[in-house]
């Protein structure tokens, strides 16, 4: 059977092809309906409002812009570094389609809160035992993006681990996995959580019983 490419069914968008579909689900499982979602070639924003090599993801579509544009993530010619802007973008597909959160909801929250500088979102501190969801939404897609670098470049460890005073990558690791437990093990399981005044996903973990 033939692979299926990249159609345009717009001169600005294409389909997931077969191969970077297979590359989503060892992340998210079948959680994404992957055949309905568009890669736009251009950005989400109008008149400049989106920086010219800048991706985003508000409405269970990813739109690459500039450099961040692959015909195809999974080609041996993309950048690592590209494939993992991929794959945080995608990080907010599944988000709103497993309703973690609703990204134009939660990029509104994060602007106030960080008093419109947005780079601040970004930012994180790995806490062993605190789940993904429990993070912010830049910080979930930016957590998953980091564990991915670091899982296929041996001599990756992200700046801002460093900064935290992490300088072993199996230290890192641990921390990563510890974050990221539940979403490795089930990609579905923010469905089952329960959610704060503003619909946002958080994880409570289970209490033990006495002698369990």
């Amino acid at each position: 059977m033939a692979e299926k490419k990249p159609e345009f069914a717009a001169k600005d968008y294409r389909r997931l092809n077969d191969r970077e579909t297979a590359f989503l689900k060892r992340w998210f499982g079948d959680t994404i309906d992957y055949e309905n979602v568009k890669v736009h070639s251009r950005p989400y924003l109008p008149a400049g409002l989106q920086s010219e090599h800048t991706a985003m993801a508000p409405n269970g579509h990813i739109y690459m812009n500039g450099s961040t544009y692959a015909e195809d993530y999974t080609d041996l010619k993309t950048p690592v570094s590209t494939l993992s802007v991929f794959l945080h973008e995608m990080v907010h597909v599944w988000q709103l389609k497993n309703n973690v959160l609703n990204p134009i909801v939660e990029a509104a929250k994060e602007t106030l809160k960080h008093k419109f500088d947005y780079n601040a979102a970004y930012r994180y501190k790995l806490e062993k035992g605190k789940d993904l969801i429990n993070y912010g939404m830049e910080q979930q897609a930016s957590i998953v993006q980091d564990y991915f670098m670091m899982k296929n470049l041996p001599l990756h460890l992200p700046r801002r681990l460093k900064m935290d005073g992490i300088k072993s990558r199996d230290q890192a690791l641990e921390l990563y996995e510890s974050v990221l437990k539940n979403f490795l093990k089930d990609p579905s399981y923010p469905r089952k959580c329960k959610r704060d005044i503003t619909g946002k996903a958080y994880y409570t973990p289970k209490k033990r019983r006495p002698g369990a």
